[in-house]
């Protein structure tokens, strides 16, 4: 039995209060009490999520301690904790080194589908849905990259590995911001920058061939308007990871849901596969631009918007009210 678990569940009920804590746990075990997802997931993506599972276990299991750069692993320690795990191999450590160094939450987003422990999804964060996503991706070198919520920098980083030509990442928190930068420091990334902006409000920010965002849609506190902004960034791909919901009701299946916590001061919004196909149709985009890949409880979505003119504005010839009395 993990006691631990127990500890950090008193302390978020003493330090938060009841509802915080009833919000968490509703959170935390909604996979086994509801239908995580309505979409079939194909034979080979379960084999493949398998493999990513045995693959994390053993780098979990084998994990030692090495000899680090004692500077580094004082800068790392103070600028604490990280919610993304970053290698640093020409320092022999990584941001996850320490377990106090990382954020425990419920890391449900790299769970995959419960097969991994909150605990192990936490200290591994965000690389089990990175070996899904990767191999998914469209082309990335030569590319510029947007990244949307680019937390510390992982994936900014692999899309520098990749061979972009340029990547910013945009990041609301000013803390994460600034560990993005520290980061990019140690390991002396050039083509990589990092913004401290929040996406939804900001203002000339610039086109990108690909924009990039993995579970930040559900943060924004207008998040169609950020898929819209999304689409208006991007040249020639949208990269878009997010939770999906499962709908048992197939004619009231475009369904959107919202979950407030932290006494009122932090959401996030879920989003059934429906409605985000519905709100791309309406911005110009259809489904034979959009691939769709299903894992565990989650969606990939790998929209292509070359050539596309992305306009949602009502004009009178869209109204069905003067549609329907010029006919």
């Amino acid at each position: 039995m993990d006691i631990g678990l127990f500890k950090r569940a008193y302390n978020i009920l003493r330090q938060n209060g009841l509802r915080e804590f009833l919000f968490r746990m509703r959170k935390a075990f909604a996979r086994f009490i509801l239908p995580v997802s309505a979409h079939a997931v194909s034979a080979d993506v379960c084999m493949e999520i398998d493999d990513i599972v045995r693959q994390c276990r053993q780098l979990l299991a084998s994990e030692a301690k090495r000899e680090p750069d004692k500077e580094v692993y004082r800068l790392l320690k103070e600028n604490a904790p990280w919610y993304q795990r970053i290698e640093l191999p020409g320092h022999n450590l990584s941001t996850a080194e320490e377990e106090d160094w990382v954020v425990f939450d419920g890391a449900s987003d790299n769970m995959l589908g419960g097969r991994l422990s909150a605990r192990g999804a936490a200290i591994l964060r965000p690389l089990p849905k990175w070996m899904f996503i990767e191999k998914r991706l469209p082309p990335i070198e030569g590319k510029t990259v947007l990244e949307i919520g680019s937390n510390c920098g992982f994936f900014s980083f692999e899309f520098a590995r990749m061979g972009a030509k340029q990547v910013v990442g945009v990041e609301a928190v000013s803390e994460y911001a600034r560990q993005a930068n520290l980061i990019k420091h140690l390991l002396s990334v050039d083509t990589v920058r990092f913004i401290n902006r929040d996406f939804l409000f900001e203002e000339g920010l610039p086109e990108s061939d690909i924009l990039f965002s993995s579970t930040v849609l559900g943060h924004m506190i207008f998040p169609f308007l950020g898929l819209y902004k999304m689409l208006k960034c991007a040249k020639e791909f949208v990269v878009l990871d997010i939770d999906v919901l499962s709908v048992s009701n197939p004619s009231f299946d475009a369904v959107c849901t919202l979950q407030v916590s932290n006494r009122d001061r932090y959401h996030f919004f879920n989003f059934s596969n429906a409605i985000i196909s519905d709100f791309l149709r309406r911005c110009g985009v259809s489904d034979n631009r959009v691939s769709r890949y299903f894992y565990s409880n989650r969606c990939l979505y790998i929209i292509d918007v070359r050539l596309l003119d992305i306009s949602p504005v009502l004009k009178s010839g869209n109204d069905p009210l003067w549609s329907n009395l010029s006919e």
